[in-house]
């Protein structure tokens, strides 16, 4: 790759302050890791997350979800907001063993109250904890297996009149239901 304007290879940190380029991360942690600061507004490529971020000034209000803070320099990186939150960039480990990712799963969760979710399929996410689904959560697909774990809680859960129009989350092991009108564990809708 050459600057044009100049004719000269471009470097590492010509790609860094170039805020109409992407800079990729294979992990977390190796954006955690990495030393030097980017400018405000660069978008920032996890791999790992399958997830777009933009760099923001200060490390005060990191999640570890959708805010994630740099070891190195002041700054973390920001899950830009959206109306389909995708469990995966938000650190929901889809894994064909028991691997948990509690708090990304509930963290997935809560974002996505008045929004749309979207959880791992195939291979499913795991849990060993139960999870509070989020009023007027409309979750478009996932598979959650529970690891351990013989209840849900689903205070606020509610199954739509019409179940065609939503999606569907599987749990695979029937949980005890906290709702005024219980629905078979397969069934489970959200609005």
């Amino acid at each position: 790759i050459e600057n044009v304007f100049e004719g000269q290879p471009v470097t590492e940190l010509d790609l860094i302050n170039d805020l109409s380029q992407t800079y990729d991360f294979p992990t977390v942690a190796a954006y955690k890791a990495f030393t030097t600061s980017f400018p405000d507004g660069k978008q920032i490529r996890l791999l790992d997350r399958g997830a777009d971020f933009i760099v923001i000034t200060g490390t005060g209000s990191a999640t570890g979800f959708d805010i994630i803070a740099s070891d190195q320099v002041s700054q973390s990186i920001e899950l830009p907001e959206s109306d389909t939150i995708i469990g995966t960039q938000w650190g929901v480990i889809a894994s064909s063993t028991p691997v948990s990712s509690d708090a990304a799963i509930q963290a997935a969760f809560d974002a996505a109250q008045n929004k749309q979710l979207i959880l791992p399929v195939s291979p499913p996410c795991w849990t060993s904890t139960p999870i509070k689904l989020r009023t007027g959560t409309k979750i478009l697909r996932g598979n959650i297996k529970a690891n351990d774990l013989e209840s849900f809680n689903m205070a606020g859960f509610e199954q739509p009149d019409d179940p065609e129009s939503y999606g569907e989350i599987v749990v695979d092991k029937p949980p005890i239901l906290y709702n005024p009108s219980p629905i078979q564990w397969w069934e489970m809708h959200n609005l």
